[in-house]
């Protein structure tokens, strides 16, 4: 039975995994400028918020490129998966239609892709640290927390694709909701607890993940505790909803489509 159960996660890992090669290559195929594309949007929206920095009181933030720059690419990593997962079933149809697997790889493949260009985007931070005068092999702690946060981001994937299926209009809603919640964490921005933002920012899942890695990462200091219990259970909650409620809908896909 435990073989079983661990032979039907590693076929799911390969499938994922093989998909989301797939689909990076492919989108990387034509394209002059290659892996660059995946750096431009952080990057832009780096250099543009950095250069408002001081009217946005960036110059009152300790490192602040530092803290731009993680704030901007972990915010990115979100948005990019949850966005991805809101067609992938449907973008699928023909193999979910014709063929007999699994459909838990599709919603994976999203994650790993987007994994690969996150990757890259935490090259280029460790660079920044480097020229900035921090220690680079801080970023080792970022493993955890990222791995931590992928479950989290996973749980919403796994909702919003099956929502997909059903709801054609959800990419749309989503797309809103992601640029509302974009400012609503403070990425370019300090949020004092006593301020809008601070009051609504604990409910806000993504900015306790920012907030852990700043800590750490850039700072090289201990986050809160309260911030890491709340941020493990996040994760554990969405993950754990998310694949429920996939699982639960997932017989349904093939007549929807």
């Amino acid at each position: 039975m435990r073989n079983k159960f661990l032979d039907n996660i590693k076929n799911i890992l390969q499938l994922s995994y093989s998909l989301s090669k797939t689909n990076f290559k492919l989108r990387n195929e034509k394209s002059y400028l290659g892996i660059f594309w995946y750096l431009l949007e952080p990057l832009s929206f780096f250099i543009t918020l950095y250069a408002l920095g001081s009217f946005l009181g960036g110059d009152n933030i300790e490192k602040f490129p530092l803290y731009l720059f993680l704030g901007i690419i972990m915010f990115n990593f979100f948005s990019s998966c949850t966005m991805a997962s809101c067609n992938i079933i449907e973008a699928n149809a023909g193999f979910i239609k014709s063929l007999n697997i699994s459909k838990t790889p599709f919603v994976f493949s999203v994650l790993f892709q987007y994994s690969f260009s996150h990757f890259f985007e935490i090259f280029i931070f460790c660079i920044f640290m480097f020229l900035l005068g921090s220690n680079p092999l801080l970023i080792l702690l970022y493993v955890p927390i990222f791995l931590v946060y992928f479950f989290m981001v996973a749980g919403i994937c796994f909702v919003l694709s099956a929502v997909g299926v059903f709801v054609s209009d959800i990419s749309n809603v989503w797309n809103i909701f992601s640029r509302i919640l974009w400012f609503l964490t403070p990425i370019f921005y300090f949020a004092p607890k006593d301020s809008f933002v601070g009051m609504i920012n604990p409910i806000n899942p993504v900015y306790y993940f920012i907030y852990i890695a700043r800590e750490i990462c850039i700072y090289g200091r201990i986050p809160s505790l309260m911030y890491v219990i709340v941020g493990l259970f996040s994760a554990l909650i969405s993950f754990s909803f998310g694949l429920i409620l996939f699982n639960i809908f997932k017989f349904k896909f093939a007549e929807k489509l």
